[in-house]
């Protein structure tokens, strides 16, 4: 907790610091300024939770001080001190909800009992906060899984800045799951999905309601999480511990998760519909794992590993990566030969399974998006009646395999897709409509497809790096022209000059202004 003391007497600040036991009010961090001026600066460059400042100073008073901390959204515990009892003070106090006044000669035992007052406002104030944060974070997931919010990172950025939700939640990876509870209750509680996470995962994990006993998982990946495949490995390791716990808990249940990737935030939706869709492919008996883009890493059991020893799941992808989607077609005829026309429902799961799997594995290695894959996999009837004869699975795959082959053919390198989209976002700086939608017209291929090429290529969300041009743009028009704020924020795509002040201050620490000044002046 920080605390910020204003007042032009010198020897009254160092009395004020040296006279209260700061460590026993929680407080760790005391400033000190001697004008309002200074007060400011102080604010533009480090969190103050706590302002005890003098009514009466010259230029600007106390008073006048906690007008600015509160136009420019600072959200301190406001304490003034006065040399006199002043009911004009009181008055505008009032409207500024200043805590309270402490009256000079300060006498250290009251001014004590004043900040303790004060440091439980603070503290209530982040816990409410915090309670806001955690339903406004939980609020935009179950957004993104239900359709209320789009998977256009402009509109959750717009969300994000609406509910002073951290912006950084955007630029960070997350790793998707879809859990299924077949409990013979009406309705499994969210709840102790979350408590039993929260004990096996040191990631931050987001459980949302997606449909009856049907929840989706995203797991906030960190600098310090695995990488790649260790990383893979770990989480479905906690997946299955989670398994085992639950189940040991809820023993008339049975727990099974599906598991994705990892993916940016804006790809929310899009986890969310392939994991549905294939959790209807895909089924099981069992409490465990399955991981759609790692069948290896999956929780199958002894007898279903029996059953696909026969799918030659590595010369599929070979044939794939080649292009000789028919030699698999053969392959499946071959398989189903051997069968002498009879045929278990669970070997043809097998073989569906295992196409799924290297046709996903295989996308992967292209670095092609596997989104029509799973808008082919919707359009599909029942799998059920997929698996239920060897003519249907066959109409089936060849299917799906004249849909990767599309998707291959035409995908064109990625890298170049890229440096398109970085001069048509340089190029469009100033519009402050410029959005994923826009820029996928522009470069002729769908929004969602723009997202997942950018991110992977980039290694960042696409409204993550616009705000790093717009941002580097409007350092250059500081350094190098007399333009105000408000026309640098218009010629920099910004929908407004107090959007531009925050957006500012949070890349390089300093307002626009503060950045003018301490960076040299236009020559």
């Amino acid at each position: 907790m920080t605390l910020l003391i204003v007042d032009d007497e010198f020897y009254l600040v160092q009395g004020v610091k040296n006279a209260i036991d700061w460590p026993s009010l929680g407080i760790t961090e005391v400033y000190e300024a001697y004008s309002a001026e200074q007060a400011k600066k102080v604010y533009e460059e480090h969190p103050v939770d706590i302002l005890l400042s003098d009514v009466e100073m010259p230029r600007e008073s106390g008073l006048d001080l906690i007008h600015w901390v509160k136009d420019n959204g600072y959200d301190s515990v406001n304490i003034l001190l006065t040399g006199h009892a002043n009911f004009d003070y009181a008055r505008e106090g009032i409207s500024l909800q200043i805590l309270d006044y402490v009256l000079k000669p300060i006498e250290a035992a009251s001014l004590s009992k004043v900040l303790e007052a004060a440091t439980i406002k603070v503290n209530a104030k982040k816990a409410e906060q915090e309670e806001k944060l955690e339903k406004a974070t939980e609020t935009l997931w179950q957004y993104l899984f239900d359709g209320t919010l789009t998977a256009d990172p402009d509109s959750i950025a717009e969300y994000i800045y609406e509910n002073n939700i951290p912006e950084t939640s955007m630029d960070k990876s997350y790793y998707y799951a879809y859990l299924i509870v077949q409990s013979s209750a009406d309705a499994f509680s969210v709840l102790p999905i979350r408590e039993v996470l929260s004990e096996l995962f040191t990631e931050k994990v987001n459980v949302s309601s997606v449909d009856r006993n049907c929840f989706m998982l995203s797991i906030e990946l960190t600098d310090k999480s695995p990488v790649e495949q260790d990383r893979e490995k770990n989480i479905i390791a906690k997946l299955n511990r989670s398994t085992e716990k639950l189940t040991e808990e809820y023993r008339g249940c049975r727990f099974l998760f599906y598991s994705f990737a990892d993916a940016p935030m804006s790809a929310a939706p899009y986890a969310y519909e392939l994991l549905a869709q294939y959790s209807k492919s895909i089924l099981s008996s069992e409490n465990t794992v399955i991981s759609i883009m790692n069948p290896a890493l999956s929780g199958i059991s002894e007898k279903s590993k029996e059953r696909s020893e026969r799918i030659p799941l590595e010369k599929w992808e070979e044939m794939l990566l080649s292009g000789r989607s028919e030699d698999i077609l053969l392959d499946i005829r071959g398989l189903l030969m051997q069968t002498d026309s009879t045929y278990s429902s669970g070997f043809l799961r097998s073989i569906y399974y295992g196409l799924l799997s290297a046709v996903f594995t295989v996308l992967a290695e292209k670095n092609c998006s596997p989104t029509s894959v799973s808008t082919e996999m919707a359009r599909t009837s029942d799998p059920r009646s997929i698996t239920s004869s060897g003519e249907g699975l066959l109409s089936w795959a060849k299917s799906l395999l004249r849909t990767f082959s599309e998707i291959v053919e035409n995908s064109e390198p990625e890298e170049n897709m890229v440096l398109q989209i970085k001069q048509f976002i340089k190029e469009n700086l100033s519009d402050a409509d410029l959005s994923r939608t826009t820029i996928a017209e522009a470069v002729h291929i769908s929004p969602d497809y723009l997202s997942f090429v950018f991110h992977k290529e980039q290694g960042q969300v696409l409204s993550a790096y616009i705000n790093e041009e717009r941002i580097a743009a409007a350092k250059k028009l500081l350094l190098g022209s007399n333009a105000s704020s408000q026309e640098i924020a218009e010629k920099t795509g910004f929908s407004n000059v107090s959007y531009f002040h925050k957006q500012f201050k949070k890349v390089t620490g300093l307002t626009p202004n503060a950045y003018r000044t301490q960076h040299g002046n236009v020559k």
